[in-house]
């Protein structure tokens, strides 16, 4: 259910009336109903309307609940947000001792054992995405996309060399029919590269399936890596 609410959720604030609602976005009924009876196994109450694209979470001891299960720790931004429950709910004996217990950091910080994993694993793979860092060290991929910010490190892909873009629009030209798949198996270059050197080029796919390729690299393909330089 946290991955849930940090995508799909929104929090409610209206000062005047005092109304502090979360939402949970979801188009069906059906879908409703069955995050409806998740949070229902967890101790939250909720209304599912009928003719309401969101299902309801309101009422002190439910949101409450969520303060205290964490469900609204998967989004910085509108845990951020959240947090305002406690100028609606000051007199709450619980929201006193869950400060108290807080008061040292926030529970959604990474501890330093997990951020030396993700570090390490950088390291060792920089072009992983981070699901995949995120996977082999068990946390959240929103976790190991944090700490990449907070360090400045971004997904490092290899820079492909002018023999490889060269091989890659070689094939292209003498075999427009080609998909992208076909010509990553033929060239062995990663299919995502294949599609970012039809960008950088300018290649495109026609109505028959044929690529499009612009006139300079058809006619002076010989000096092709004059235009790749």
């Amino acid at each position: 259910m946290k991955g849930i609410v940090a995508g799909e959720s929104n929090v409610e604030i209206e000062r005047t009336s005092k109304h502090f609602r979360v939402f949970i976005s979801a188009k069906e009924f059906e879908e409703r109903k069955l995050y409806q009876n998740c949070l229902e196994k967890l101790g939250i109450r909720s209304t599912n309307y009928e003719n309401f694209h969101g299902l309801v979470i309101s009422q002190k001891e439910n949101l409450l609940q969520l303060l205290e299960q964490k469900i609204m720790s998967g989004s910085l931004q509108k845990y951020s947000k959240f947090l305002q429950i406690k100028t609606f709910y000051n007199d709450s004996s619980f929201l006193q001792s869950w400060e108290e217990k807080n008061k040292q950091g926030t529970h959604n910080k990474v501890k330093q054992s997990k951020i030396n994993e993700i570090l390490s694993a950088h390291k060792q793979h920089p072009g992983w995405p981070a699901w995949k860092i995120a996977e082999q060290v068990e946390v959240s991929a929103i976790k190991v996309q944090r700490i990449r910010k907070e360090y400045t490190l971004g997904i490092q892909r290899p820079k492909k060399t002018k023999e490889e873009v060269e091989r890659v629009l070689r094939y292209q030209v003498s075999h427009p029919e080609a998909t992208s798949i076909q010509i990553a198996k033929a060239t062995n270059v990663h299919e995502a590269a294949i599609l970012r050197i039809r960008r950088r080029f300018s290649i495109k796919k026609g109505r028959r399936g044929n690529a499009i390729i612009p006139a300079k690299i058809l006619e002076k393909y010989s000096e092709t890596m004059r235009f790749i330089s």
